[in-house]
């Protein structure tokens, strides 16, 4: 469920751009976690509809439940957790804190981090799915910076179409972001994520260090 609505009627803009701007999502949600609030509480909206809300058979306890769970982790999508939660992670990992047993506070941190690891999976997929959602990304920062310059204001690193290198971009993206990040889940999880995932990641950075830029030209092949 969470993963379902956690971009919902998302505007193609960064949670910075609506701040900056004072737009009405950024003064609903006092500038926190702008984004990542308005997905849950317009869904919500929606799901607590008498015909889309098919919570209504739950206990009080376990709607609450589901409704902690959701906002947990649809918040912890956003971008500012994201070294916090590696670091607390890894250190849960190392601890052997993900055991079967283990506490519940525990299992939900790590349903959390799985979620916020398939947002950011695109470095992780097949090359040809990579680029193709590689080009569609970076289209929407794009836009995002035409209208900054537009509005006369800073534009946002790598969202300046005209001196952008897609291929620096997408490989700072994997080696700050995505990779240290994967290397620790997908060592968690084994096989075949370690295959699938992890080799599938190593492949597309080699082929941006590789062809830079002239690896969408070719689509991988």
């Amino acid at each position: 469920l969470a993963a379902t609505i956690h971009d919902y009627q998302h505007p193609g803009l960064n949670n910075v751009f609506l701040q900056a701007t004072k737009h009405e999502y950024a003064i609903t949600y006092n500038d926190n976690s702008i984004l990542e609030s308005h997905h849950v509480a317009a869904s919500w909206r929606v799901l607590l509809q008498e015909e889309c809300n098919f919570l209504k058979g739950l206990t009080r306890e376990q709607y609450l439940e589901v409704r902690d769970m959701v906002i947990q982790f649809v918040l912890g999508t956003d971008m500012k957790f994201h070294f916090e939660h590696c670091t607390k992670f890894k250190a849960k990992v190392s601890s052997e804190a993900f055991k079967v047993g283990c506490e519940r506070e525990d299992v939900k941190f790590l349903l959390g981090v799985c979620m916020h690891t398939a947002d950011i999976a695109n470095p992780a997929k097949p090359m040809g799915l990579c680029l193709r959602w590689t080009e569609m990304v970076m289209e929407e920062f794009f836009k995002q910076g035409d209208l900054e310059r537009s509005l006369g204001m800073p534009i946002s690193p790598f969202y300046d179409r005209d001196k952008t290198s897609v291929a620096q971009c997408q490989m700072g993206f994997i080696n700050v972001l995505v990779r240290p990040l994967y290397a620790e889940v997908t060592n968690l999880l084994g096989e075949p994520a370690l295959t699938d995932c992890f080799g599938a990641l190593e492949a597309n950075l080699s082929g941006w260090e590789t062809h830079g830029n002239e690896l969408l030209k070719t689509g991988g092949k």
